[in-house]
């Protein structure tokens, strides 16, 4: 969801049907829907050992940098 947000400019142009250039999701709600299920996962990571927790952070932290790194200089 979070690429979603970066990519609303372009998306209100090419996809004006899709819910957050729609109006039908609000960017903050988008946002924090993210935040959430990212720090659920890595709550029950902690719970499953260190090999879980590994598995999250390096799979969910690479990708928000890439997005706003990446895709924010457009």
């Amino acid at each position: 969801m979070h690429n979603d947000v970066i990519d609303l400019p372009i998306d209100r142009i090419n996809r004006p049907d899709r819910p957050l250039p729609s109006g039908r999701i609000a960017p903050r709600a988008a946002l924090a829907v993210a935040s959430i299920t990212f720090a659920a996962a890595l709550a029950l990571a902690f719970a499953l050992g260190p090999a879980a927790v590994h598995l999250v952070a390096c799979s969910g932290l690479p990708r928000s940098f890439y997005t706003v790194n990446v895709k924010g200089r457009r």
